[in-house]
């Protein structure tokens, strides 16, 4: 089951990356570096999760056990959900201060 979490958790994250990157209008002052840092973040919990998502990929095809492999996947999971954290903290920034003015 978290196998599967994790490819429908990636293919979401693929979905909001686009959304952002084609969506997006350029931000100017304060509020472009902010979103300079959230796309930062974004990138980089993209990156993870697709890593993480092929190495688990691999893992259930081959039917493999590997313990080195399943903490890799395991340590860029984590450092996901924490990238995830950050972006989101970020983004919240990013709207509530620089577009809604609150």
């Amino acid at each position: 089951m978290g196998f599967y979490l994790l490819i429908i958790g990636t293919i979401a994250a693929i979905g909001a990356w686009l959304s952002g990157n084609l969506f997006t209008a350029e931000m100017d002052g304060p509020g472009g570096q902010v979103k300079e840092y959230h796309e930062l973040f974004a990138n980089i919990t993209l990156g993870l999760l697709v890593i993480t998502s092929a190495i688990r990929t691999i893992s259930e095809k081959k039917k493999s056990k590997n313990a080195k492999l399943q903490w890799i996947a395991f340590s860029s999971y984590a450092l996901a959900a924490i990238s995830v954290s950050i972006t989101g903290f970020i983004g919240g920034k990013l709207v509530y201060e620089f577009m809604l003015g609150i």
